[in-house]
This record gives structure tokens, sequence and C-alpha cells, in this order.
């Protein structure tokens, strides 16, 4: 049915006659027919009790010009009521807009000023419980779902593999810093721990007396004595430094203190052997062989050794005999020690030897089954001395 939009509340058609001034007082009287509604635009609400007719316009209400806003006039339509809260925003119907109504980039997550622009809820109320949470696509792959950390991350859920391994290095593990408050890679050794940040008690345990041993990978007890068997420690393992922080001197050995108490490095009584031989026997008239060493002896041995391959008086090449058991048979049967050794007293290092000059009267007794004296062949014999100190 055709209709028209707008009706005058003065109605001229009966009059035969029409004045000017009743044709302006027509026309100041039109309005909208009762089904018929324009848009009021105006930056303060319609003013219905003076204009009732304006409760079916659409108010624009252009408070800010920026951002106008539609609304429409909800209260009692029979008992008009005049106030802002009559008036309610209008926008799009539910599911009214479409994809292709949004143009690319037109929602952002912060507005021009750098503020945040998406809330979680249409009513921009607060929601504590999803603090900090992020956002996710549903396991349907339909929605945007709000989520927490935790339930992203669940107990060995991110394999090592997928950490960022920069800074990272062989057997390196992952620390807190301090410094920035974040977790960083760093070299598992002894700056890794405070002085007595591990306690014994966090061990494995073992048997009493074992110590502590690295085996397939693994830390465990071990009895010491498998570790040190017998023989397997050698002298070049030993600490360089006695008690008194130096070195210890040549032949020097490890000696326990007087007291008991501690471990000194000491020269032993005796520690040095040095022998010194090969020196003729024979001679006219009396003898005084020098026999010098590198060191100080405390105590000798003065020995004839036998040089010849033939041996003499049973004797063999290589045999010795004590120099102060050779005798002198004079005819009488007196037997008189052919010699002197002592340490010159001028030059410790040095053991002289006196004698008179071995002749054939010179005896010595034979190593036979059955012993008997007889007459030395001095071209036979060398003296040998052994010094020890």
């Amino acid at each position: 049915m055709e209709h028209k939009d707008l009706q005058s509340l003065v109605d001229l058609s009966a009059d035969s006659s029409v004045s000017t001034s009743e044709i302006q007082q027509a026309v100041n009287s039109i309005e909208p027919l009762a089904f018929i509604g324009l848009v009021y635009t105006h930056p303060t609400r319609p003013d219905i009790t003076n204009n009732p007719r304006l409760i079916r316009y659409i108010w624009l209400d252009i408070s800010d010009p920026d951002n106008p806003v539609f609304k429409r006039y909800i209260a009692d339509r029979d008992v008009l009521v005049d106030a802002d809260g009559s008036w309610e925003q209008e926008g799009v119907s539910t599911n009214a807009i479409i994809n292709s109504m949004i143009a690319d980039f037109a929602v952002s997550i912060l507005n021009e000023d750098g503020d945040n622009k998406i809330a979680l809820k249409h009513n921009a109320s607060a929601d504590v419980s999803k603090s900090l949470y992020l956002l996710r696509i549903d396991v349907d792959g339909l929605y945007v779902e709000a989520v927490s950390l935790a339930d992203i991350l669940t107990n060995n859920s991110v394999p090592l593999t997928a950490l960022d391994k920069a800074g990272a290095g062989n057997y390196y593990v992952l620390q807190y810093r301090t410094s920035d408050g974040l977790a960083a890679f760093r070299a598992l050794d002894g700056d890794a721990f405070a002085a007595g940040a591990i306690g014994l008690d966090k061990l494995a345990t073992s048997t009493d007396g074992d110590i502590m041993k690295m085996a397939g990978g693994v830390w465990t007890g071990v009895d010491p004595t498998t570790l040190l068997p017998t023989d397997s420690v050698f002298l070049d393992r030993l600490s360089d430094n006695n008690d008194a922080g130096g070195a210890p001197a040549a032949y020097q050995v490890p000696q326990r203190n007087s007291g008991n108490t501690s471990t000194l490095w000491t020269i032993p009584i005796f520690s040095r052997e040095q022998t010194v031989d090969d020196v003729a026997v024979l001679g006219i008239g009396a003898r005084k062989p020098t026999f010098t060493f590198g060191f100080n002896p405390k105590i000798y041995r003065v020995t004839l050794r036998c040089t010849d391959a033939g041996g003499d008086l049973t004797y063999q090449q290589g045999d010795e005999i004590d120099f102060l058991n050779v005798i002198d048979h004079d005819g009488t049967d007196s037997e008189i020690a052919k010699g002197t050794v002592y340490i010159d007293p001028d030059s410790p290092t040095v053991i002289r030897i006196n004698y008179v000059a071995l002749a054939v009267s010179t005896s010595i007794i034979s190593n036979a089954a059955t012993p008997i004296r007889g007459a030395l062949d001095g071209t036979k014999w060398t003296l040998r001395v052994r010094a020890y100190g």
C-alpha cells in the first residue's frame, strides 16, 4: 500500500479559500506519520517533553564528533521519561558483521596512543583469575581461548632440544642469573657452587672407609686399597715440600720426628755409598795411598781383592779378604797387622791407609778345606775401599 511519510496537523481541504497564514500554519504543523521516524542529530538528548514525537527518532549523539553514537528511546511510551537513561546505545545487530566488512588491520591490540584496546570481556569487566593468561586456538581449531601458561607448559612438555642453546657448552647447566633475573647457561665448575653448598649427607652412602670414584659415569664408593695396591705409588708421586715448605735436599728421605708428630725430610744415617779400588799393593818402603770420596764417610771397609785370573792361595779372581787380616810372618810366629786405616782430619772426604810394602814374608790364610798359611803374591791383589755416609 502506498503511503506518505509526512502529514500536516492542519487540514485545509475543506476551505474554499486559504490564507497565507493558514498555509504557513499547515506547513509548520507537518510531522512524520506515526510509523515514520527520522534521525535526530545533536550533542544533547532530544527534548521529548515538548516534542513527544522524537521518541520515534534515532538520536545520533555527536557529543564526541570523532565517535558519533546511535541511540534509541527505550523507556515508557505512555508516560515519557526525559532522562539520559531512557536512551540506549545501538549498534549492529547480533551476527550482522561479517569478515568482508572489517578492513585489514582495523582490529589492533593497541590504539594510536599505545594503550590496550582489546578487552577480555565485552562489558570491560575484570577477571583477575585470568591475569597473565595467553591467547591460543582451541583444540577444535575454531575459537580463540584464554589459557594459563601453566596449562600450556605442563610437566615434561618442553624437550631439552627446544631450549635456546646460546652460550651453552659441553656439560653446562641452566642457572638463575641474579643480575637480570633470567636463566642462563654456565659451566658446572667450582664457581657454580657456594662454599659448603653440597653437604656430605647429599652424597650416596657407601661402606665406611670408602672413597668416591667415577665408574661408568656414576659416582660410587670404592675401597682405597683396591686403588693403591702394593708397589703402585712411585717415589716421584710424593710431595716435593718438607714441613717448612721448602724442597728437600739431595739424599733426604721422609722420616718421622722424635715426637712422632710430623714427617720430616732428613738424610738417613747411611744414605750414600762409594767404592774406590784397584790401587796396587806392592811398593818399596812405606805406603800411604789416598782414597777420596764425594761425601764425608761415617764408616768404611778396606779389602784386598784378587785380580788374577788364575787366583792365589785357592782364592779366585774377584774374591776379597779384609785388609787387616793380612799378617806378617817374621819366623818367630808373631803376627802383626800390616796397616792402619783412618780418615784424614784435615780433609774429611779422604781416607788414608798406612802400611809397610807387602813382601814375600807377608802371608794370609787360605780358604781351602784345611786352611793353611801361605805367602801373598802381591802382584795378584789390589786395595778396595768402600765408604758409607
